[in-house]
């Protein structure tokens, strides 16, 4: 099933105004459009627009993927050439399986009346995976994209796999920028990614504040953030980032990696990245870290990165 806008010319757009209660701790969030166990849908061109302003009025995620049981899972869908543009004053924590703060695009081990509950997956059929995210500009809100598999041991057989942030090319890479910035509360994060096996992020231009338009984030801030997932591979490749905080002695990272770990014949791949314009601005403390890696996989390569155009706290 493809949902698209009907011949030529802008993008339709879907707005919220007003009615949300919810906050990110909550079981049953707010937001804009939900797949739940949905497989093989593509959505293409179809704009969401957060046209609240501060509290829980604004929208936890635009597109959510969720399970609609333990063996039925999102599969092989396709979000591509939408504008999603979210609430960076959504910027309290989450818990579970909920992400912090606005989520332009949210992939969660949860079904969406319980999503701080992760499930245990019982068949493949459960996983979130073969999903593709193409082509998206995502402004403002926390995080631009989300992804929270399911947490489980060896031989892996109902994680979620093969999703794909990026694709091949300059054509299908992402957009994702001004994102963070709402408060201290919650870390911000371009793309944030726990769960996920055989994880693609390539082409996608990641910056928290593109050409001024955004807002330093004050609190913990990351570009691309892979978190756990044992013994996982994935693909960290020819992304553009900048990130800048506005945050005394907080953390500062444009791609960190925690995937992996448990070795198993895996390998991560961070290469031919560039990692540009980062810094502080106003901070008199901060540390810096363009690449930082804590994951221990079978392979790890590190390579062809370039750093420019960077500069440390005080020199923003």
């Amino acid at each position: 099933m493809i949902f698209r806008k009907n011949g030529t010319g802008v993008n339709p757009i879907i707005y919220a105004y007003g009615g949300g209660t919810a906050t990110p701790i909550d079981q049953k969030q707010d937001g804009f459009w939900r797949l739940i166990g949905a497989d093989w849908i593509t959505i293409d061109g179809i704009d969401l627009w957060d046209a609240n302003f501060g509290g829980s009025p604004d929208m936890e995620f635009g597109y959510g993927l969720f399970k609609a049981s333990a063996a039925n899972g999102c599969q092989n869908n396709t979000i591509k050439n939408c504008a999603i543009l979210m609430r960076r004053s959504n910027n309290a924590f989450g818990t579970g399986t909920a992400s912090d703060g606005s989520r332009g695009i949210e992939v969660v081990n949860a079904l969406t009346t319980a999503h701080t509950t992760s499930i245990s997956v019982t068949s493949a059929a459960g996983s979130n995976s073969y999903n593709k995210f193409y082509s998206n500009y995502i402004t403002d809100g926390n995080i631009s994209i989300a992804l929270v598999g399911y947490a489980t041991t060896s031989p892996f057989t109902n994680v979620d796999m093969f999703n794909d942030i990026g694709g091949s090319s300059t054509a299908t890479g992402n957009t994702f920028i001004n994102f963070g910035g709402g408060g201290t509360a919650a870390p911000a994060a371009g793309i944030q990614a726990e769960g996920q096996y055989s994880l693609n992020v390539r082409y996608n231009w990641v910056d928290n504040n593109a050409n001024g338009t955004g807002v330093n984030h004050p609190g913990t801030l990351r570009g691309i953030y892979l978190k756990a997932a044992t013994s996982a591979s994935a693909v960290v490749s020819n992304n553009t980032i900048s990130v800048r905080s506005a945050g005394s002695g907080v953390q500062l990272t444009a791609i960190e990696n925690a995937s992996g770990s448990t070795p198993a014949s895996n390998a991560i791949t961070i290469a031919n990245n560039l990692i540009t314009a980062c810094s502080y601005t106003g901070a008199i403390s901060g540390v810096f870290t363009g690449i930082l890696s804590t994951g221990s996989p079978a392979t790890l390569n590190i390579t062809g990165n370039q750093l420019v155009g960077n500069s440390t706290a005080g020199n923003g």
